[in-house]
């Protein structure tokens, strides 16, 4: 394994590759941002700016690592080089485990460049990044066992279409959940909604909504949102994304018996005081944010995630090299990476299945299919995540580097081995 690191490696750094990526990654730090417009605020430039220069720089690490990949192994099979490439003690495994490992170094070297760029360019140009913000979400039950203890009401029912009910029970409990992850909570005026949050007390938190009306989403939105002894009102808002910061009130806004007996809420409450009706999905519209570290470390995470997406396409790219010639693996691995990142909106955005003709069903089939075995690729977000300012949890970076840098490429490297070991014979 360690010689054909070396060797992988040595061409790498020999080559126009190394130097190139370096030379791209600084040209997209320095050119990008001049190339964009923002809203004309430092939110907005300093969104612009990381969405576009770390954007652009994970593209071009996946699309490079994908691309080098896919050729690594398909030149020496048509050359008939692979036997000389597999003379004992060398195994077909330590031969393609040492080209993965050299292009993840190639892979580092060009993040690592990247990571210090923008950790310095940011004050350069004015931008002062501000810490991260923790964001947490509802503690409510999964939306698939929400929507199972709905199925058997929902198929007993009379409004329920005959062709729904003698379909398969997954399909029921697919389309319910879908259902219910969009699910809207009407608040009248007047009326309280409650969610149920269990984020600690004493952090300095914010309610972040999107809200909308029975006509728009940009009506004005009346109310008072609380949580615990905090609360935040907010009032005649037209932005389709708000912020409202909750503090404790001063000790002297109640008076009397109401300052005793007011109960102090576990839940996050918002009493809408407007005139017109708000619609919020519980599962999607309110979160709470908490304080969270540096953009620093959260820029770090960000980067190791692209790391491992990259170390997942790396190892991807080499099975396919293992069996295809160079052109026919760049268009498969192009094919199946596009499939990849829309087959969740396919899913998402997909109407009720029940009415869609044959052909949109087995679409439909392919694209969950697809959605399953891509999540590790479709479901990583580190450019959004930093340049929004939500926090990547721990957890979330821990799975990424245990799937796509570890479990995924053990198989796929060893399923190149397999191929090898095929092909040389």
């Amino acid at each position: 394994m360690k010689d054909a690191f070396q060797i992988a490696w040595r061409g790498l750094w020999r080559g126009k590759t190394f130097w190139t990526l370096l030379a791209a990654v600084v040209a997209a730090h320095l050119l990008l941002p001049g190339l964009v417009r923002s809203d004309g605020t430092f939110a907005g430039r300093f969104e612009m700016h990381v969405r576009v220069v770390f954007g652009a720089v994970t593209a071009l690490v996946c699309i490079a690592s994908l691309a080098l990949a896919c050729g690594a192994l398909a030149r020496e099979r048509e050359d008939e080089l692979l036997p000389l490439s597999l003379v004992r003690p060398v195994s077909a495994f330590s031969l393609a485990a040492g080209r993965w490992l050299a292009f993840l170094m190639l892979t580092v070297c060009v993040l690592a460049l990247h990571f210090l760029l923008l950790h310095f360019m940011l004050p350069s140009v004015g931008l002062t990044p501000e810490n991260c913000r923790i964001h947490h979400v509802p503690a409510l039950p999964p939306a698939e066992v929400t929507a199972a203890r709905m199925m058997e009401a929902f198929l007993r029912s009379e409004k329920t279409p005959e062709e729904v009910k003698k379909a398969p029970r997954a399909a029921v409990l697919a389309l319910l959940t879908a259902k219910e992850n969009e699910r809207y909570e009407v608040v009248r005026p007047g009326e309280t909604l409650r969610l149920p949050f269990s984020v600690p007390a004493d952090e300095t938190l914010t309610v972040q909504v999107r809200f909308s009306t029975l006509y728009s989403i940009k009506e004005p939105l009346c109310g008072v949102f609380r949580y615990r002894d905090c609360e935040g009102p907010v009032s005649n808002s037209t932005q389709a994304v708000l912020e409202v910061p909750l503090r404790k009130p001063p000790l002297d806004y109640y008076v009397g018996y109401e300052l005793l007996t007011k109960p102090i809420s576990p839940d996050l409450t918002f009493k809408n005081t407007g005139r017109t009706d708000v619609m919020l999905r519980p599962r999607r519209d309110v979160e709470l944010l908490a304080p969270g570290d540096s953009f620093t470390a959260n820029n770090l995470r960000a980067t190791l995630e692209v790391l491992a997406l990259a170390g997942l396409l790396a190892a991807f790219g080499l099975f396919l090299s293992a069996s295809l010639s160079r052109p026919v693996a760049l268009f498969t691995a192009a094919v199946l990476m596009a499939a990849a990142l829309m087959a969740p909106d396919a899913v998402s955005q997909f109407p009720d299945e029940f009415n869609a003709t044959t052909g949109e069903k087995v679409g439909l089939a392919i694209s969950r299919a697809v959605t399953r075995f891509t999540a590790a690729l479709s479901e990583v977000s580190p450019v959004s995540d930093l340049a929004s300012g939500r926090a990547i949890p721990v957890g979330e970076l821990g799975y990424a580097v245990a799937t796509d840098l570890v479990a995924w490429p053990l198989l796929f490297l060893a399923l190149t081995a397999f191929l090898l070991r095929r092909k040389s014979r």
